[in-house]
Protein backbone atom coordinates (compact mmCIF):
# COMPACT_ATOMS: atom_id res chain seq x y z
CA UNK A 1 0.00 0.00 0.00
CA UNK A 2 2.67 2.40 1.03
CA UNK A 3 4.55 1.72 -2.26
CA UNK A 4 1.39 2.74 -4.07
CA UNK A 5 0.83 5.64 -1.94
CA UNK A 6 4.47 6.49 -3.26
CA UNK A 7 4.15 6.12 -6.70
CA UNK A 8 0.84 8.50 -7.09
CA UNK A 9 2.93 11.17 -5.13
CA UNK A 10 6.12 10.35 -7.60
CA UNK A 11 3.54 10.95 -10.41
CA UNK A 12 2.13 14.10 -8.94
CA UNK A 13 5.37 16.13 -8.39
CA UNK A 14 6.41 14.77 -11.76
CA UNK A 15 3.64 16.80 -13.54
CA UNK A 16 0.50 14.86 -13.27
CA UNK A 17 -1.72 17.92 -13.14
CA UNK A 18 -4.76 16.98 -10.76
CA UNK A 19 -7.18 19.64 -12.31
CA UNK A 20 -6.83 19.99 -15.97
CA UNK A 21 -5.43 23.73 -17.28
CA UNK A 22 -7.27 26.05 -19.40
CA UNK A 23 -6.00 26.14 -22.86
CA UNK A 24 -4.15 29.16 -23.27
CA UNK A 25 -5.84 29.96 -26.71
CA UNK A 26 -9.43 29.34 -25.05
CA UNK A 27 -8.31 31.81 -22.73
CA UNK A 28 -7.53 34.39 -24.89
CA UNK A 29 -11.07 34.03 -26.96
CA UNK A 30 -12.59 34.05 -23.54
CA UNK A 31 -11.19 37.63 -22.94
CA UNK A 32 -11.92 38.36 -26.84
CA UNK A 33 -15.96 37.82 -25.73
CA UNK A 34 -15.78 39.74 -22.76
CA UNK A 35 -14.56 42.98 -25.14
CA UNK A 36 -17.47 42.61 -26.92
CA UNK A 37 -19.84 42.17 -24.12
CA UNK A 38 -18.10 45.24 -22.56
CA UNK A 39 -18.79 47.19 -25.96
CA UNK A 40 -22.32 46.08 -26.18
CA UNK A 41 -23.07 47.13 -23.07
CA UNK A 42 -21.03 50.12 -22.84
CA UNK A 43 -23.07 50.92 -26.21
CA UNK A 44 -19.61 51.75 -27.67
CA UNK A 45 -19.85 51.38 -30.99
CA UNK A 46 -15.96 51.88 -31.60
CA UNK A 47 -14.98 49.11 -29.55
CA UNK A 48 -17.53 46.68 -31.22
CA UNK A 49 -16.16 47.58 -34.76
CA UNK A 50 -12.78 46.94 -33.05
CA UNK A 51 -14.00 43.57 -32.09
CA UNK A 52 -14.35 42.46 -36.49
CA UNK A 53 -12.06 42.49 -38.76
CA UNK A 54 -12.17 45.24 -41.63
CA UNK A 55 -13.57 42.83 -44.44
CA UNK A 56 -15.83 41.00 -41.52
CA UNK A 57 -18.88 40.09 -43.34
CA UNK A 58 -22.48 39.09 -41.33
CA UNK A 59 -24.99 36.72 -41.83
CA UNK A 60 -28.39 37.27 -40.52
CA UNK A 61 -31.25 34.06 -40.74
CA UNK A 62 -33.26 36.15 -42.52
CA UNK A 63 -31.05 35.43 -45.59
CA UNK A 64 -29.46 38.69 -45.20
CA UNK A 65 -25.85 39.26 -45.62
CA UNK A 66 -23.71 42.50 -45.37
CA UNK A 67 -20.21 43.60 -44.64
CA UNK A 68 -20.51 43.73 -40.51
CA UNK A 69 -19.53 47.72 -40.25
CA UNK A 70 -23.54 48.29 -41.57
CA UNK A 71 -24.60 45.75 -38.53
CA UNK A 72 -22.60 48.17 -36.28
CA UNK A 73 -23.82 51.45 -37.88
CA UNK A 74 -27.06 50.07 -37.33
CA UNK A 75 -26.24 49.27 -33.79
CA UNK A 76 -25.11 53.10 -33.52
CA UNK A 77 -28.57 54.17 -34.55
CA UNK A 78 -30.61 52.75 -31.89
CA UNK A 79 -28.40 54.32 -29.50
CA UNK A 80 -28.41 57.53 -30.91
CA UNK A 81 -32.18 57.78 -31.25
CA UNK A 82 -32.49 57.06 -27.90
CA UNK A 83 -32.42 59.83 -25.33
CA UNK A 84 -29.79 58.09 -23.36
CA UNK A 85 -28.60 54.35 -24.56
CA UNK A 86 -30.44 51.19 -23.66
CA UNK A 87 -29.14 49.25 -20.62
CA UNK A 88 -28.40 45.80 -21.77
CA UNK A 89 -26.58 42.75 -20.45
CA UNK A 90 -25.46 40.38 -23.32
CA UNK A 91 -23.45 36.53 -22.75
CA UNK A 92 -22.43 33.88 -24.43
CA UNK A 93 -22.61 30.05 -24.34
CA UNK A 94 -20.51 27.71 -26.42
CA UNK A 95 -21.49 24.41 -27.59
CA UNK A 96 -18.19 23.80 -29.94
CA UNK A 97 -14.92 26.03 -29.85
CA UNK A 98 -12.31 24.89 -32.24
CA UNK A 99 -9.57 26.44 -32.88
CA UNK A 100 -5.55 26.89 -33.50
CA UNK A 101 -3.05 29.54 -32.89
CA UNK A 102 -5.01 31.97 -35.58
CA UNK A 103 -8.03 30.80 -36.37
CA UNK A 104 -10.93 29.82 -34.59
CA UNK A 105 -14.62 28.36 -35.17
CA UNK A 106 -16.98 29.14 -31.92
CA UNK A 107 -20.62 27.80 -32.01
CA UNK A 108 -23.08 29.10 -28.92
CA UNK A 109 -25.99 30.58 -28.20
CA UNK A 110 -26.03 34.67 -27.11
CA UNK A 111 -28.49 35.98 -24.57
CA UNK A 112 -29.66 39.69 -24.95
CA UNK A 113 -31.24 41.64 -22.44
CA UNK A 114 -32.56 45.29 -22.77
CA UNK A 115 -33.96 46.59 -19.48
CA UNK A 116 -38.07 46.42 -19.38
CA UNK A 117 -38.02 43.30 -21.70
CA UNK A 118 -38.26 40.31 -22.46
CA UNK A 119 -34.26 38.39 -22.97
CA UNK A 120 -33.54 37.45 -26.40
CA UNK A 121 -31.89 34.45 -27.34
CA UNK A 122 -30.20 33.65 -30.50
CA UNK A 123 -27.87 31.34 -32.06
CA UNK A 124 -24.57 32.33 -32.95
CA UNK A 125 -21.55 30.85 -35.49
CA UNK A 126 -18.58 33.23 -35.32
CA UNK A 127 -15.39 32.38 -37.74
CA UNK A 128 -12.53 34.56 -36.17
CA UNK A 129 -8.88 35.05 -37.05
CA UNK A 130 -5.94 36.57 -35.15
CA UNK A 131 -4.23 39.37 -36.68
CA UNK A 132 -1.50 41.19 -34.95
CA UNK A 133 -2.17 39.69 -32.09
CA UNK A 134 -5.75 40.18 -31.48
CA UNK A 135 -8.67 38.33 -31.79
CA UNK A 136 -11.14 39.61 -34.52
CA UNK A 137 -14.39 37.90 -35.78
CA UNK A 138 -14.20 37.60 -39.58
CA UNK A 139 -17.57 36.00 -39.94
CA UNK A 140 -20.40 36.05 -38.05
CA UNK A 141 -24.15 34.23 -38.23
CA UNK A 142 -26.60 34.85 -36.01
CA UNK A 143 -29.67 32.81 -35.89
CA UNK A 144 -32.82 34.21 -33.87
CA UNK A 145 -36.22 33.16 -33.07
CA UNK A 146 -36.65 29.23 -31.79
CA UNK A 147 -34.28 29.78 -28.89
CA UNK A 148 -34.95 29.61 -25.27
CA UNK A 149 -34.30 29.86 -21.97
CA UNK A 150 -34.09 26.29 -22.06
CA UNK A 151 -31.31 26.34 -24.88
CA UNK A 152 -29.52 28.58 -22.94
CA UNK A 153 -29.23 26.59 -19.83
CA UNK A 154 -28.38 23.27 -21.80
CA UNK A 155 -25.03 24.90 -22.39
CA UNK A 156 -23.97 25.38 -18.69
CA UNK A 157 -21.89 27.88 -17.33
CA UNK A 158 -19.21 27.20 -19.52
Amino acid sequence: MSRFVSLVLIAFAFGAPMAAAQDPIEAELDAFWSDVVSSVENWSVDAQKATYHPDAIYVSDHEESYRTRRMVDEFAEVGADDAAPPVATLAFRFSSRVHDALTAHEVGVFRFHEQGKEAFYGGVDSYLVKTDGRWLILVEIQRGGGLSQADWDALGEG
